[in-house]
């Protein structure tokens, strides 16, 4: 049992991870993989670490991330297997533009609003006066 922030938890966790020789060999490769994403990689580091017994704050220390972290993915995994661990679609509003600036205003550019300002260097020397003081 661990004790975190006053409370006591179980360091063993109800979703008990058993890979089959096929998930394991994919969750491998995907780890070894130099172009898969980087947050499907740290989930199949997850996984595999769950599998092999590791308990949630153990992975969550060795791999540098939030517990909560460790926790709805071994729980994802355990519920839908290897499709459990690709992004849901997310709700709200889509996008109105791409963000490869296609579309309308495409060749304008993204302007901050400081964009528009002079350098503090012109100002500077524009309330100076002509002759720089």
């Amino acid at each position: 049992m661990a004790r975190t922030l006053g409370v006591l938890l179980s360091r063993r966790s109800p979703f008990v991870i058993e890979l089959s020789d096929e998930d394991r060999a994919r969750l491998e490769a995907l780890t070894r993989k130099g172009t898969a994403q980087a947050r499907m990689v740290e989930r199949a580091r997850i996984v595999l670490a769950a599998a092999a017994g590791v308990n949630n704050a153990d992975i969550a220390d060795d791999l540098g991330i939030a517990l909560n972290t460790v926790i709805k993915w071994r729980k994802r995994f355990f519920e839908e297997g290897i499709a459990g661990l690709v992004d849901r679609k997310r709700s709200g509003r889509p996008r109105r533009f791409s963000p490869s600036g296609s579309g309308r205003g495409q060749g304008l550019g993204v302007r901050t609003a400081g964009h528009y300002r002079r350098p503090a260097v012109e100002v500077e020397l524009h309330r100076a006066g002509p002759g720089g003081r």
